[in-house]
């Protein structure tokens, strides 16, 4: 292949061939690392040549992330016919003319392929998956090692949800940038229901201030993070002035 993705990928190569003949004064495990990040670019750029945006969403039970999904998408692509046939499964949705990178770990993997036909995110493939609370075991380590494979993941969590340990305990699982970690509060349009306006707000300011001071104390200094109602969004009516969805 020509190109610069192509000359790189060879470059990477050449490197990794001279790792496997212990040329370098490194000791083995720094030599296993080397190799290990490497064929993590290599992947990296086979995803970039096929031209797709892999993202998850990785959240609780009841964050509502299809219906984020479904808003991301502008349409309905998550239905209820779409409940997973076991806790440990991948839902990945792509349009119907494009096909599952070859580059994504699917094999051995527990997931579904759903498509859709919404041409505004033909090039994006969005990973639901399963809910971190109720994986355990090897079908935990089987999604974590899938979340490597992701351009970016978005952490959902909600007002209900954003104080659960176990969000916090998973976080520090995944071995991912975390230049590519988006945080989401959903639902926020709860804490307005049947409230004044500025009680409603000042519940908001202080959950997110606790949300932030979370994230920081997990080493995440000023990461992505936005405040959405995904179902106004997804509803197409007036969205509130502090629903930032427009932004994400």
């Amino acid at each position: 292949m020509k190109g610069t993705l192509g000359d790189l990928k060879g470059d990477i190569k050449k490197i990794q061939k001279v790792l496997e003949g212990n040329l370098f004064s490194i000791t083995p495990e720094e030599g296993k690392r080397i190799f290990s990040d490497s064929q993590s670019l290599i992947r990296k750029i086979d995803t970039i040549e096929e031209g797709f945006l892999t993202i998850g969403l990785l959240g609780g039970t009841g964050v509502g992330k299809s219906t984020l999904m479904n808003a991301l998408a502008g349409k309905v692509i998550s239905s209820a016919s779409h409940l997973r046939p076991h806790t440990d499964d991948i839902m990945i949705y792509r349009h119907v003319d494009a096909p599952v990178p070859s580059s994504l770990p699917i094999s051995g993997m527990p997931w579904r392929d759903l498509t859709h036909e919404e041409s505004s995110i033909e090039g994006i493939l969005l990973c639901d998956l399963p809910d971190f609370d109720s994986l355990i075991g090897k079908h935990r380590e089987r999604v974590i090692q899938f979340l490597e494979y992701l351009d970016l993941l978005i952490w959902v969590t909600s007002p209900e949800k954003y104080g659960d340990g176990r969000f916090y305990d998973f976080l520090r699982l995944v071995p991912r940038s975390k230049e590519n970690f988006y945080f989401v509060l959903n639902k926020t349009d709860i804490l307005f229901d049947g409230k004044p306006g500025n009680e409603g707000l000042d519940e908001l300011a202080a959950i997110t201030g606790y949300l932030r001071e979370y994230l920081q104390d997990e080493g995440l200094v000023a990461p992505p993070l936005y405040i959405v109602s995904s179902n106004e969004a997804l509803e197409g009516i007036n969205l509130a002035h502090w629903n930032q969805f427009p932004s994400l």
